[in-house]
C-alpha cells in the first residue's frame, strides 16, 4: 500500500442563488458523519461524494419543503459544482 499525495486547488465558484443559498448554509452549519468537515474561523471545510450530496439535497428540499422551482435550483447548483471522480471538495466561508 503506497501514499497518494493530491493536489487541492481553490477558486471562488461564487455565491449560490435563491433556494441554493440557503442548502449552502445548510452544509456550512449541519455535520453530517458520512462527509469529511472541519470548521475553523468562518470556514467550513468539505469533502464529500456526489451521490451523498445528492441525499443531503433531497433531504434539505423536503425538510425544508421546497416548491418545484426552489428545489430545481438546490439540484442545478449541485450538479454544477466541479465534481472529479465523484467528490468535490468546497470551502464555505463567511
Amino acid at each position: 500500500m503506497g501514499l497518494d499525495v493530491f493536489q487541492v486547488q481553490t477558486g471562488l465558484l461564487g455565491r449560490p442563488r435563491g433556494a441554493a443559498y440557503g442548502f449552502a448554509w445548510h452544509l456550512a452549519s449541519e455535520e453530517d458523519d458520512e462527509s469529511w468537515e472541519v470548521w475553523s474561523d468562518g470556514n467550513c471545510f468539505l469533502e464529500t461524494y456526489q451521490d451523498r450530496l445528492v441525499a443531503r439535497a433531497r433531504q434539505y428540499i423536503a425538510s425544508e419543503r421546497l416548491g418545484v422551482t426552489d428545489a430545481g435550483e438546490v439540484m442545478q447548483w449541485v450538479d454544477g459544482l466541479p465534481w472529479r471522480d465523484g467528490i468535490v471538495t468546497l470551502r464555505l466561508a463567511w
